[in-house]
């Protein structure tokens, strides 16, 4: 049987591919985040460039599901914007409780009062809050360009042609203070969900979707092979066009299985609905997860296989056993509304 929506009892829905792609994408981004002790094993340091693709994915299934359920004539709601913002600060806020907690007995001379300001606003501090701030500038980003969609044209297209261009210019530009710029080039992730959005059912579509973003990519990779900075690593802080171009191929290629019906009712397929249902727990769990680990210097004793199963099953752990005692808030996630009933198919 092929999945197509989970729906609950009050009538309110979950899209079950968004939240296999959403799950999928935190799959890859728990091996990423462990996979980086082990970039000196070749199969390792090519998996780590084949699936990184994540932050897109993220961004995309975030702007993906605004879409489904935003309402064109009103696309600006602001109480939405309230309880979005709030659904990701709140478990920022958590995690930083619990990592200063950890830096308290791993590091004390790092808790330092301008060290937990930069924490605090995201300036500076550790490193996950850029994607924060990200998903924050989001917030409002997606329902602005809903709107400029309908009731500004020449604007819509504007700021399209920026995060265009902007993504071209960082191909050979190279920032340091990115943080607060990342919204530019990753907003091209906005138009693209439009587009996957409105022709997700429509395979010749897909196939020429795919067809001229390698059109694109192939000639960059060699530009890029030239200049020996083919790593996606070196092209995702900011993003440029390679990296954004890449990670849309694989958003494409996902919407072409689910088009041949590879997306089934399946263990597998469930295991990452879990995933991407409580994917912003997982998020800043795992981070902790990895912290205690290489405190203990786990990684150095290990290969990356094991590695990564121990994050991901820890990871899993911790979330059930918070869910249960209600540390972490039950409805956070990169998306509102989460179903807290059974999967129905």
């Amino acid at each position: 049987m092929k999945l197509h929506r989970v729906v609950n009892n009050n009538k309110s829905s979950r899209i079950f591919y968004i939240d296999i792609l959403r799950g999928l994408a935190l799959f890859c981004m728990i091996f990423l985040h462990t996979g980086v002790y082990y970039l000196q094993q070749k199969f390792v340091y090519i998996l780590y460039n084949l699936t990184d693709f994540v932050n897109v994915a993220f961004l995309f299934c975030s702007c993906y599901v605004f879409f489904e359920h935003s309402k064109k004539n009103n696309p600006i709601n602001w109480t939405s914007i309230k309880k979005r913002i709030l659904r990701l600060v709140l478990p920022y806020y958590i995690f930083l409780f619990c990592y200063f907690i950890l830096l308290y007995f791993t590091d004390r001379s790092t808790i330092t009062t301008i060290n937990v300001i930069k924490h605090i606003v995201m300036w500076n501090g550790i490193y996950v809050s850029w994607l924060v701030i990200l998903f924050i500038f989001f917030a409002f980003l997606n329902p602005i360009i809903l709107f400029l969609k309908t009731n500004n044209t020449l604007l819509y297209y504007l700021f399209f042609l920026l995060s265009f261009l902007s993504s071209i210019i960082f191909l050979f530009l190279k920032i340091q203070n990115y943080a607060y710029i990342l919204c530019i080039p990753y907003s091209l992730t906005i138009y693209y969900a439009m587009w996957i959005r409105n022709n997700m059912k429509n395979t010749r579509i897909l196939f020429l979707t795919f067809t001229v973003l390698m059109i694109f990519l192939v000639p960059i990779f060699l530009f890029k092979n030239s200049e020996n900075q083919t790593p996606l690593l070196d092209n995702k802080y900011p993003p440029n066009l390679y990296y954004l171009f890449y990670s849309f191929i694989v958003i494409d290629v996902f919407f072409l299985l689910n088009r041949f019906s590879l997306m089934k009712d399946n263990i597998i397929n469930r295991f990452f609905i879990y995933l991407g249902t409580y994917s912003y727990e997982l998020f800043f769990i795992h981070i902790l997860i990895i912290y205690v680990l290489h405190k203990c210097d786990f990684f150095i004793q290990t290969n990356w296989a094991i590695g990564f199963i121990v994050v991901l099953a820890m990871s899993l752990i911790v979330q059930l056993i918070s869910k249960q005692i209600y540390v972490l808030p039950l409805k956070l996630s990169f998306v509102d509304d989460r179903d807290k009933s059974r999967y129905r198919v």
